[in-house]
């Protein structure tokens, strides 16, 4: 990955805990370190292959002014985002904010907080067997496209399954997304479970029936096992439901535990696991 450096822009702001900074405001010294593909910008001449660095520097001139906040580590945090949503080429930004006047009573030089944020890729199965499955379905995708932070790429198509697990019910309607996102793993986990809730989703019975259903199976390369949250889906190498939809996006894919790629998982799958049949496009 290439980087443009942006160094020390000065910027008039209101950033701090007292009363008088919010009131007769300070110098803030920002950097940004940004990471894109310059190839086709260097190898074409061509402006247009590259981002406005300009135009980057009069957005956190004007943001940085206009959102005071109460410490530069949120003032940060909230420029980093703005930032990586505003220009969409960029995939990564190293931000440091410098306070040289922070009221600290000592001589320094000034206080500062760096922080690097990034898109990340993660790739969500969905499912649901009550009522309007494809509205449940495509609610939901809807949700997606419309969350700030939230970039969705590709949906596979829709395939009817019948159920997993041994419970008697109604077939199942699934597939999966591709999406790009500034969220963390827990916090894109806490608004998938939002999203489910909105649909009337209810926690009753293990692998029973469910208005929607919406389960991270890999976010980017990351191995995770917490309390809430088991990354790579434990139980996806065994499901032809949530294989053939990551074939379709992401044949090749790898397994960050297995090392094999979605085509070769689902191809290891026995005969009597295979129970799709290809329901379309969602809308």
């Amino acid at each position: 990955m290439d980087t443009i450096t942006i160094k020390d822009l000065s910027v008039y702001a209101y950033h701090g805990l007292s009363p008088e900074e919010g009131v007769l405001g300070q110098n803030f010294f920002i950097s940004a370190e940004l990471s894109l593909d310059l190839h086709a910008a260097g190898m074409g001449d061509n402006i247009t292959k590259t981002i406005n660095y300009a135009a980057i520097c009069h957005f956190i001139n004007e943001y940085t002014r206009t959102h005071p906040v109460k410490l530069i580590e949120a003032a940060a945090e909230q420029l980093a985002e703005q930032i990586l949503i505003e220009f969409a080429p960029l995939k990564k930004i190293s931000l440091t904010i410098k306070k040289p006047s922070a009221p600290i009573g000592l001589p320094l030089q000034y206080v500062s907080v760096t922080i690097t944020r990034s898109w990340h890729e993660a790739f969500v199965a969905f499912g649901s067997n009550l009522g309007d499955r494809k509205k449940y379905i495509n609610t939901a995708l809807d949700t997606l496209r419309q969350t700030e932070g939230i970039q969705l790429d590709s949906v596979s198509s829709f395939y009817s399954s019948t159920p997993y697990g041994g419970v008697e019910q109604d077939d199942f309607l699934n597939g999966a997304v591709l999406l790009h996102t500034l969220f963390t793993p827990l916090e894109l986990l806490s608004l998938l479970q939002k999203i489910e809730q909105a649909a009337q989703r209810k926690h009753t019975v293990h692998w029973g029936p469910r208005t929607l259903d919406l389960d991270i199976l890999f976010y980017d390369n990351e191995i995770i096992r917490t309390a809430t949250l088991i990354v790579p889906h434990p139980d996806m190498i065994n499901r032809d439901f949530v294989l053939k939809p990551m074939v379709e996006l992401a044949p090749y894919k790898l397994h960050p535990l297995l090392q094999k790629s979605m085509q070769e998982l689902y191809a290891a799958l026995p005969p009597d696991q295979l129970h799709l049949y290809k329901e379309g496009k969602p809308l």
